[in-house]
């Protein structure tokens, strides 16, 4: 079991308390509790409340106080999260984020699996959201410029406001624990929007520690948050999502995960017409013409597909590269494949860790298989035996070569590191298999640098385009999919205004 000094309570907190789950009324303790599970050895790591519907509307309420405190004419000042104190307060936790980022990457590779390399790099990643939601406080409010409203602005002053949208609800997944949470947290302390929050059941642990630090962050001078700003569930997904999508007072709901989860929480939202925001599947395309620096693109393919084990939604998932140059491009690849090895994230030796449970394993064997039996072919690795129980979710790093669109892993995200390789002949056959695709949310390009290399990229219906650069989204630009790689965006002010409703108020001036 961890021991962690940002771990003092493995727990829920709702309305400013810690918790554990509810008690049934046969007093059976027996569902209360869910394991976290080191996906490197299958050890127990912690035991973390199940909570459902009754512990869910309880955070719900108390966020919703929150912020009719807010609203209120004779509000507590102790419970106005003025934008000088919500400044003060992300000043604060950015502090406390840079003095715990190794505890933080520890927690991150116990409950999820990654290196500590990576996960080191997404404890940055995480404070980068915080640190330019710090920036954006002067957008929240902005006024006409006369030259724009023309005679409607004479003798009038026309102020547009970004107010809070209402309660919010940040479902987060299992694949950057700390990093998902940081973009919403982030963008919605910005916005003055009280929420909810529901890490992935396999790695709860880092939610609990950034609530830590969001307590410690309330002792600093003036960076006090509202009780009850700041909710934090964990438990079945069905049941706390179905509470939260129902409930009139949530106004807004935040989800990065699966395209068909998203579709069933829009469905859901649309009942009481709640404001989405959605980072769904990707399906993102590698491509790599001719003239291209093809060791600086096989590098960078290393890179952004090993991350996380290949378990990234915008990690490459299709690689086509140009005939003339395919073979060697494959045997570089390979090569550079070779000298790396999995293992246990703990271990500074190991290059990539495991996948994350077992049900992830069978997934990417189950692709790889039809991809061998739709005439694609092995050039590394291959299809390894099942680890037992225990062992840790190794897969070895695969290459494919023969991919093509009758195959799944063509078609669905593969979430583990395999390299599926095809080929095209021309630029056009190049961006319409790069398109061809409902999702739309990372693509990238290497080719010869020039404005060619700017109009291919242009062509591709994707939220994220990398060129001759394998390198993924950043805090201080926005991010999101197109089609049904899912709407809204995370990041600089655009992640800010999504929890944000539009008021305008036209003042007559005397």
């Amino acid at each position: 079991m961890i021991k962690s000094h940002l771990l003092p309570h493995a727990l829920g907190l709702i309305d400013g308390k810690w918790i554990e789950a509810d008690q049934n009324s046969s007093g059976d303790d027996s569902n209360r509790w869910m394991e976290v599970l080191n996906p490197a050895n299958g050890h127990i790591v912690a035991r973390v409340p199940r909570m459902g519907a009754a512990e869910t509307e309880r955070a719900i309420a108390a966020a919703s106080n929150v912020l009719e405190a807010a609203f209120s004419i004779s509000s507590d000042p102790e419970q106005d999260f003025t934008e000088e104190g919500r400044l003060l307060f992300l000043k604060a936790l950015i502090s406390c984020l840079k003095t715990e980022r190794q505890e933080l990457a520890r927690i991150i590779t116990l409950e999820n699996g990654k290196t500590l390399r990576d996960s080191l790099a997404e404890v940055d990643y995480a404070t980068t959201f915080f640190e330019d939601a710090t920036r954006h406080f002067a957008r929240l409010s902005e006024i006409v410029p006369e030259e724009h409203a023309g005679e409607a602005l004479k003798g009038t002053r026309w102020v547009v406001n970004y107010v809070p949208t209402g309660v919010a609800v940040l479902l987060t997944p299992w694949n950057f624990p700390l990093a998902m949470l940081a973009k919403k947290v982030s963008g919605a302390i910005a916005a003055g929007c009280p929420f909810v929050a529901k890490p992935a059941s396999e790695t709860p642990l880092a939610a609990i520690a950034l609530w830590t630090l969001m307590e410690r962050s309330s002792c600093f001078a003036g960076a006090r948050m509202p009780r009850g700003f700041a909710n934090l569930v964990m438990g079945g997904s069905k049941e706390i999502g179905e509470t939260m999508c129902d409930d009139p007072r949530v106004r807004v709901v935040s989800f990065t995960g699966s395209t068909p989860v998203g579709k069933m929480l829009m469905e859901r939202c649309a009942k009481t017409i709640k404001r989405t925001s959605m980072e769904l599947g990707g399906n993102a395309p590698f491509l790599v013409f001719q003239g291209a620096d093809l060791a600086g693109a096989v590098s960078a393919l290393v890179t952004n597909k090993l991350r996380a084990s290949g378990q990234t939604c915008v990690c490459t998932n299709r690689i086509l590269v140009h005939d003339a140059i395919a073979e060697e491009f494959t045997a570089a690849l390979c090569d550079k494949l070779k000298a790396l090895k999995p293992g246990d994230g703990m271990d500074s030796q190991s290059d990539f860790g495991p996948l994350i449970h077992e049900k992830a394993w069978d997934k990417v064997a189950k692709l790889v298989g039809d991809a061998l039996g739709k005439g694609a072919k092995i050039m590394l690795g291959g299809t390894p035996a099942k680890p037992s129980a225990g062992t840790g979710w190794i897969y070895p790093a695969t290459v494919l070569t023969g991919v093509n669109p009758d195959m799944g892993m063509w078609r669905e995200e593969i979430f583990g590191p395999v390299f599926a390789i095809g080929s095209f002949r021309d630029e056009a056959e190049a961006v319409q298999l790069a398109n061809g695709t409902m999702h739309g949310l990372a693509a990238y390009v290497f080719a010869a640098p020039g404005e060619s290399a700017v109009r291919l990229a242009r062509k591709l219906k994707c939220g994220h385009i990398g060129l001759n650069t394998g390198s993924g989204p950043i805090a201080a630009a926005p991010f999101g999919g197109m089609k049904e790689s899912g709407i809204g965006r995370e990041g600089a002010v655009h992640g800010v205004l999504e929890f944000c409703e539009t008021q305008v108020v036209a003042e007559k001036l005397s």
